[in-house]
């Protein structure tokens, strides 16, 4: 069923209706920017997990409509950039170690 609201073109569906899940690992390759790498399976498992637990108990801002964190310099989201002024620190330990290979 479609619906028209404030010039936008709505499509309600029935409860239950099945949604397709588009993946993104299945995209077909574009270019990356300049400098990014993907290194698959960078990190055994167990390593990433301890990984992901430690940044999600890590102290969050929540002023923002989401959770961020801010590393090395504080992002100014009014106007969008980072300050050279706003430093706030170095990159904790773990991942000042993580950056650096070791």
């Amino acid at each position: 069923m479609a619906a028209r609201t404030s010039g936008l073109n709505l499509r309600l569906r029935p409860l239950g209706e099945a949604i397709e899940q588009l993946s993104l690992m299945d995209a077909l390759p574009v270019a990356a920017p300049v400098g990014l790498e993907y290194h698959p399976d960078f990190l055994p498992v167990p390593d990433e997990e301890g990984l992901l637990a430690r940044i999600d108990s890590s102290e969050w801002l929540t002023d923002l409509s989401r959770r961020v964190m801010h590393f090395g310099y504080k992002y100014d989201y009014t106007s969008r950039r980072l300050d050279g002024t706003a430093r706030i620190g170095p990159l904790p330990e773990w991942l000042a170690q993580l950056s650096s290979g070791a």
